[in-house]
């Protein structure tokens, strides 16, 4: 038994516990399960090989020192086998079925599965184990929380305080807009949209965006998750697209509104508010001038939504039974 720290707070827990926990309550389920996997790999190379902490050498490349052709090495390529069953079924990490060529567990197999589960990265980075005290059962994890969560360590539980740092940096962004309109940097005809402008936050990685500031006829918030005039495009290593969003869907709080924007490519929805007043109610718009607070229950909610894959479908479906719906790429 050893340290595990989730939600950055330390406890103790064996693994086969510890994966119920991940699988029924982690808001963070395939990240998580990745990185135990990984890091249960690295501790059953370590302890195969006798690792000694002295030595500056990753798992990865211990293993192609040690491992010999004909070696056929059981419990790694077992736990390999067990990674990926656990990653494809546990999480729906889409994960294609393993080579038929894999069969035997020597080498060249181990490798190869090692690569087909996008482990390399993982095993290439050395931990500080101690192998004399440290077992399967015990491993550290650090997958930090989702951005949602960290809402109300980030900014407080009140709506105001989150909303007078936006709007700091969204009246300095449009200051220097309307300056370069002034330099003639930006078209003139780009200039009247300035004012139409609204601030929003990407609520999966916290960026801050101006809505409705179009390129090319695509809104920000779409430009974030990947559209482009040639369609939809996932390159995490792009400035605009979001660094942990995937399958082009996103979900923004539109600052002036306090409503949620659920995004699928070039379509989007308006989504109840994660900010409520004392009743429970929201406040749209800000008409009513009701001191709004996070709510912890909404924001589950909504990530859950988002984790297991319904976004699409909810904006889908909420389209589909409008009357009016949004522009597309309009945000």
């Amino acid at each position: 038994m050893s340290n595990f720290n989730i939600y950055e707070k330390s406890i103790h827990v064996p693994v086969s516990s510890l994966l119920m926990v991940i699988v029924l309550f982690h808001p963070n389920i395939s990240n998580v399960l990745f990185e135990l996997c990984g890091e249960m790999i690295k501790l059953q190379i370590y302890q195969k090989y006798s690792f000694n902490s002295k030595q500056a050498i990753s798992p990865y490349e211990m293993l192609e020192q040690k491992l010999n052709d004909n070696d056929v090495s059981t419990e790694i390529y077992l736990l390999l086998r067990l990674c990926h069953l656990l990653l494809r079924c546990i999480t729906n990490t889409n994960l294609p079925t393993l080579p038929k060529n894999i069969k035997k567990g020597n080498k060249q197999d181990i490798f190869n599965l090692i690569h087909h589960l996008q482990f390399k990265s993982i095993l290439l980075e050395k931990s500080d184990f101690n192998t004399s005290n440290t077992s399967i059962t015990s491993i550290t994890l650090t997958t930090p929380l989702p951005f949602l969560y960290t809402l109300e360590s980030e900014y407080g539980n009140r709506y105001d305080s989150l909303m007078l740092q936006i709007h700091e940096w969204m009246y300095e962004c449009t200051q220097k807009k309307k300056q370069q309109v002034q330099d003639g940097e930006i078209d003139a005809k780009e200039a009247d949209q300035i004012d139409q402008e609204t601030p929003c936050m990407c609520l999966l990685c916290g960026k801050y965006l101006r809505g409705i500031e179009k390129v090319n006829g695509i809104g920000s918030c779409h430009r974030h998750v990947g559209m482009t005039p040639n369609g939809h495009r996932l390159n995490q290593t792009d400035v605009e697209i979001c660094p942990v969003g995937r399958g082009g869907v996103g979900m923004f709080l539109l600052v002036d509104q306090t409503s949620i924007l659920l995004v699928r490519k070039k379509w989007s929805v308006y989504w109840p508010s994660i900010y409520v007043d004392e009743y429970g109610e929201e406040d749209r718009n800000l008409k009513r001038g009701m001191p709004l607070k996070l709510s912890m229950s909404r924001v589950k909610q909504l990530y859950d939504m988002y984790e297991s894959g319904k976004l699409a479908n909810a904006v889908v479906g909420k389209r589909m039974h409008q009357d009016r719906v949004l522009r597309e790429s309009w945000y």
